[in-house]
């Protein structure tokens, strides 16, 4: 069903297509042009105006260092759905907490190249979108805007992302305690 409706979704495919394209075209040493220009074709098939100009703002800007980041492969569906072409990852991602590490490792990465507020808001309001429309979604969304500035906060702190992913309850992993007895994590917050 779900790899059904990823189909019928004409921007999703072509985003998917596009992605794969230019993966492609990175192993086969393609001119910086030709994926610069594949990127930008990506941002076309984005679902709305801001969106595909964001997209090419911070293709234009960060073309050197997007190229770093695209060569750690994530998945053509896993950008597509961060990016907002397609509703929902194909294959689907199991839990909550395997959706929230997924969306807080590509912020994560996404933070190196120094992005504005703006597109860190736009990149976790992506997260959210990961997963499939209703509460989880919604509190998701709830989350975001309550505590943006925390989580912006722990990201610049570069805390990883099972910390991030554990306190905002989508995951439960145990944190070993250092010397003191404080979290190991506690101290920068």
């Amino acid at each position: 069903l779900i790899q059904s409706f990823q189909r019928d979704s004409i921007q999703c495919t072509l985003c998917i297509a596009a992605m794969d394209r230019v993966y492609k075209a990175l192993e086969s040493g393609a001119s910086g042009q030709v994926i610069k220009s594949g990127m930008e074709a990506i941002c076309q098939v984005l679902p709305d105006n801001t969106a595909k100009s964001q997209c090419i703002q911070f293709v234009d800007q960060e073309y050197t260092g997007l190229i770093a980041w695209l060569e750690t492969a994530y998945s053509s569906e896993t950008l597509c759905t961060l990016m907002g072409a397609c509703k929902y990852p194909v294959p689907p991602i199991n839990s909550g907490c395997d959706a929230c590490l997924v969306g807080f490792t590509f912020l994560e990465d996404i933070f190196q190249f120094t992005p504005s507020k703006e597109l860190i808001k736009s990149g976790l309001n992506f997260v959210c979108k990961i997963f499939p429309s209703g509460d989880i979604r919604n509190t998701c969304e709830g989350f975001l805007d309550q505590e943006f500035d925390k989580l912006m906060d722990w990201i610049d702190k570069q805390f990883p992302p099972t910390f991030i992913c554990t306190v905002i309850d989508a995951c439960q992993y145990p944190f070993e305690p250092i010397e003191d007895g404080l979290c190991i994590f506690c101290e920068g917050a």
